[in-house]
């Protein structure tokens, strides 16, 4: 599925349940600053903009969340 622009995160969430988008998509729209950090966290690891560096970004933020939510921050 083709998106342009950027979508709510609960929007793409349910495109990514469904299968209609990948990890990539999802990223990449989701906002400006989103689609930046993803950008920075590639660069500075000498990654492509791609399904498995997207992922790996993905996981790295929700095991930041995760850590703040343990250390009562969230």
């Amino acid at each position: 599925m083709e998106i342009s622009g950027f979508r709510s995160e609960e929007e793409l969430i349910e495109l990514l349940d469904a299968g209609k988008i990948t990890v990539l998509t999802f990223v990449t729209h989701q906002s400006k600053e989103l689609s930046e950090e993803f950008a920075n966290y590639c660069s500075d690891r000498d990654l492509g903009q791609d399904e498995d560096s997207a992922e790996q970004f993905v996981n790295m933020r929700q095991q930041m969340f995760n850590e703040a939510f343990e250390n009562g921050y969230v």
